[in-house]
């Protein structure tokens, strides 16, 4: 998986201790966050999603500490579990299908469903 998104990360030049923060210390873990999520000071990372499918990548959550893409550890162990959910009730793709246009929209809709559901949990 090719890394030059890395290059255009607003967390790039910043203290890397504060995407690691120490447990319990909510201050520097809302400073991370808004750094990749945006607040009124700042705009939405422009390589959040990358970062999150680089860290999402990782089958488990043990090996990558901290936070990337937008997400605490806790965070993403929620995120694999739904997707891992959501695979399990999808309908079996045919060959046919892996080849067909279709397939793109498809694949971009199970991605908005994940987002929002994630984007969900998060408000509650």
């Amino acid at each position: 998986m090719s890394t030059e998104w890395r290059d255009h990360a607003a967390c790039r030049g910043l203290d890397v201790n504060m995407f690691f923060p120490v447990v319990g210390d909510g201050t520097t873990v809302r400073q991370a966050l808004a750094v990749c999520n945006g607040d009124l000071n700042s705009p939405v990372c422009p390589v959040r999603s990358q970062c999150a499918d680089f860290v999402l990548s990782f089958e488990q959550d043990e090996d990558v500490a901290g936070i990337f893409g937008g997400m605490t550890s806790a965070e993403r162990r929620k995120t694999r579990k739904h997707a891992r959910i959501e695979r399990m009730n999808e309908p079996a793709v045919t060959d046919e299908r892996l080849f067909s246009g279709d397939n793109f929209s498809y694949q971009l809709g199970t991605l908005l469903n994940l987002i929002h559901s994630v984007v969900a949990d998060r408000l509650d």
